[in-house]
């Protein structure tokens, strides 16, 4: 995360020395402060600002390059007041959770406090109003100047002033003034629609023509299918290459089990159909060798295998029929009911449109 770090603080000990000098200077000049050079930060005393969690805090990759430069600006202002700006780059430790992920928000709590002084001796506060410093600067104390991003809705919330309580190496507990604010990341959903929801979706849909087909056509069918579940396998297996690999199971993973596990029934609904084919293409054929055997018996025993027959190719055909109707129903009332039942709990559980931007702290 790049930023802004920017401080202020009256320094008693310049206003004795500046006394009035140091005003009038100032108004001399026209401007509301005087610009020093950043190595007169190492002159005078300055907040200790420290980032809870921080993985590590670099400088800014522009000047990263320049030898003993910090990319920082000192100010003083009227009333000896100081104004420190350092341009920062940090990397902070925020759990995430994406069991609803694609459409998980990631939030990230930001605290800063002073490392050595407790509240006894320094008091944080942010500057929630207009600033105190630079008449011509209206600007909140915390603000998100990043640009629209392609894939996140990113946004500041939660600015709050908080107290933290730590014990020494001797037991004695103080306590700490603390900044904090919350940084959430909102995940778009154009992407993941348009390349995975609906492709899949598409998907299954084709499954289901494949039962428009004639029966003869059932070798042609389950082609079909076999190409179909492949694409969703494959698929689902590079899903699996840019989400996060976590031990849980997110709602994408529910949203592609499901649709694969449709192709399949609907595969093994053609595998048992060709299956009682086959068996019936043998049965006939059995059937015809009966007949020239039973040709010297009596004509009862002739009459009672055509019977038998007959209604065995009957349990045939309605057992097909029924397999292809019910089939093909019981597929579409489970996905119709499965995205019924899934795109309400994912918004809902996920706050998905829950959350509102407070513009007075982001340029979104």
């Amino acid at each position: 995360m790049e930023l802004d770090l920017i401080t202020a603080w009256k320094d008693y000990v310049l206003e004795n020395i500046l006394n009035k000098t140091g005003d009038d200077l100032i108004n001399e000049r026209g401007t509301h402060y005087i610009a020093l050079e950043s190595s007169f930060i190492n002159e005078i005393w300055q907040p200790d600002i420290i980032f809870s969690k921080a993985v590590s805090i670099e400088k800014h990759a522009v000047h990263a390059t320049r030898q003993n430069f910090k990319p920082s600006k000192l100010r003083i202002h009227p009333g000896a007041w100081m104004e420190l700006s350092t341009r920062l780059v940090v990397t902070l430790y925020c759990p995430m959770d994406f069991k609803y992920f694609p459409l998980d928000t990631q939030t990230c709590n930001i605290r800063l406090r002073s490392y050595t002084f407790s509240d006894e001796d320094i008091n944080l506060e942010w500057n929630m109003q207009n600033s105190s410093i630079s008449t011509d600067e209206k600007i909140e104390s915390v603000f998100f100047y990043g640009r629209t991003h392609p894939n996140y809705i990113i946004y500041l919330h939660d600015v709050l002033t908080d107290t933290s309580t730590e014990e020494d190496i001797n037991g004695y507990a103080e306590n700490y003034t603390v900044l904090q604010f919350s940084l959430s990341v909102r995940r778009k959903l154009t992407y993941h629609m348009t390349q995975t929801f609906l492709p899949s979706t598409l998907l299954v849909i084709l499954t289901w023509l494949t039962f428009l087909l004639p029966v003869s056509l059932l070798e042609v069918r389950i082609g079909v299918l076999m190409t179909v579940l492949l694409t969703m396998t494959n698929k689902f297996e590079s899903i699996r290459n840019y989400t996060p690999n976590v031990s849980y199971v997110k709602a994408i993973d529910i949203y592609m089990m499901s649709c694969v596990s449709i192709v399949f029934i609907t595969l093994l609904q053609l595998a048992f159909l060709y299956w009682m084919r086959k068996g019936h293409l043998e049965y006939l054929e059995d059937s015809r060798h009966m007949k020239q055997l039973i040709k010297s018996k009596p004509v009862d025993t002739e009459a009672e295998q055509k019977k038998y027959e007959e209604e065995n190719e009957m349990f045939l055909i309605r057992t097909r029929m029924i397999v292809e109707r019910y089939g093909f129903l019981l597929t579409i009332v489970w996905f119709t009911v499965f995205n019924i039942v899934f795109w309400p709990w994912i918004f809902i559980s996920s706050n998905y449109y829950g959350s509102t931007i407070d513009y007075r702290f982001n340029s979104l």
